[in-house]
């Protein structure tokens, strides 16, 4: 999804075109500027077909993009925060954590992705065994070809990691004390559909995962 060319719609920036010495705003269409972006990247599962709509949500029309959806809106016109879709395209998440096993394997990560499918999700957290902070993506055999940085820690020490995914840029990005990590997400993610926690083989306490943007 392009939250930058959404964001006029949704009042998030005002857009100006200039005509000799004057400028005057633009007339935002949802036909003719917001509802080609969403052909493009939502129809699939939210156009005109009935068969394969999900979640009953129509954004091919502006009555359906508009519409309450019990209490929210997919697209609330002039308010940003209060559109959910804002909220689909990039999100901010904070959990804690720490070891609670002896064995040399010691790890606590926040996972996200299109599924609950192990090789279909990204981890970003600790490898407390290893010393670093880092993310990686599908199994524990490719945390290798992942981002880590070496951090200054103990074995025992309780984590809190600020994990903010950005599908508009393609990016993930993990705060863990003074450590920041950023991997570059691919184009094929669109939407991230399931979030967790991940630890292979060890046994570490996590507290609840709460999103605080």
């Amino acid at each position: 999804m392009m939250l930058r060319w959404l964001l006029p719609l949704l009042g998030g920036l005002p857009i100006f075109g200039a005509t000799g010495k004057d400028t005057e705003a633009l007339s935002i269409s949802f036909n003719d500027h917001v509802r080609p972006i969403l052909a493009d990247k939502c129809y699939a599962c939210h156009g005109p077909d009935p068969e394969d709509r999900a979640a009953d949500l129509r954004l091919d029309t502006e009555e359906g993009a508009f519409a309450d959806l019990g209490g929210y809106r997919a697209i609330t016109p002039g308010d940003p925060e209060e559109s959910e879709i804002f909220w689909r395209i990039e999100a901010t998440f904070k959990v804690r954590y720490r070891s609670a096993a002896e064995e040399v394997t010691k790890n606590a990560c926040f996972c996200f992705g299109p599924s609950s499918t192990n090789n279909d999700l990204y981890k970003a957290g600790t490898l407390i065994g290893m010393g670093k902070h880092g993310i990686f993506e599908g199994a524990w055999g490719n945390v290798a070809q992942g981002i880590s940085m070496n951090a200054g820690f103990k074995a025992d020490d309780l984590f809190e990691a600020i994990i903010t995914i950005d599908l508009e840029h393609g990016m993930v990005t993990i705060r863990v004390g003074e450590t920041t990590i950023e991997q570059k997400l691919p184009a094929s993610l669109e939407q991230v559909s399931y979030v967790g926690i991940y630890a292979k083989n060890t046994q570490s306490e996590f507290s609840k995962i709460e999103r605080v943007k």
